[in-house]
């Protein structure tokens, strides 16, 4: 669980921004985010193999995905953090959801 602001590219938002992950699906997570103070849900984004999340900055991570809050468009996604260790946390746990949805090799060779 992280403070953070999103740079929702019109407007930025501060808010509480977690990994949301299920003990019956535990390959499965989600990113989601809520405002400060008002709690509405600002960034509900599924965590897979074609999520795209890479580092802008010391503290900034520059993320891609569809969400789920407005009519399921696909986004890019500011999250300004406010140590480095928090950015680095946070991007080791959203690769580690990435690879653990990825389809494995004999996954592949299944549908073929």
């Amino acid at each position: 669980q992280l403070a953070c602001p999103l740079d929702l590219g019109c407007h930025s938002v501060k808010g509480v921004l977690k990994i949301n992950s299920f003990n019956d699906t535990p390959n499965k997570a989600r990113l989601l985010m809520r405002a400060d103070t008002v709690f509405r849900l600002i960034l509900n984004a599924a965590i897979h193999s074609g999520v795209g999340c890479e580092k802008a900055s010391d503290k900034s991570a520059r993320i891609t995905g569809i969400t789920g809050v407005e009519d399921g468009t696909p986004g890019i996604f500011l999250l300004t953090v406010g140590k480095k260790e928090d950015l680095e946390t946070l991007l080791s746990k959203v690769q580690e959801y990435k690879d653990k949805s990825a389809p494995s090799a004999s996954e592949e060779k299944k549908s073929e």
